[in-house]
């Protein structure tokens, strides 16, 4: 589901303006990508961010150490809630590929 699906679904099940939605989905996107730090949803999930020490490694042509820039991964871990349902759906559909 991509968001103007999402968007289309919601607005069926709410009876809102889908204009009306696309403005609150976009200001929910830019809250929580503000403070993307540790978001938690209550039944929904965590978005997490993880952040990786710098590698040394060697550079050939250079023939020098170098370090590699910091690494930063934003980590989403599903509530139990909903790794459950993932897990009934795949049941219900089989284990065949997609």
């Amino acid at each position: 589901m991509n968001r103007t699906e999402l968007i289309k679904e919601v607005s069926k099940r709410s009876e809102i303006d889908k204009d009306k939605l696309d403005e609150i989905f976009d200001f929910f996107l830019k809250v929580m990508i503000e403070n993307i730090h540790n978001l938690y949803i209550r039944g929904f999930g965590k978005f997490q961010v993880r952040v990786y020490k710098p590698k040394v490694y060697h550079d050939v042509v250079e023939n020098k150490l170098k370090e590699s820039d910091i690494r930063v991964r934003i980590v989403f871990m599903p509530s139990k809630k909903v790794l459950k349902n993932i897990k009934k759906e795949i049941r219900k559909y089989g284990s065949g590929n997609a």
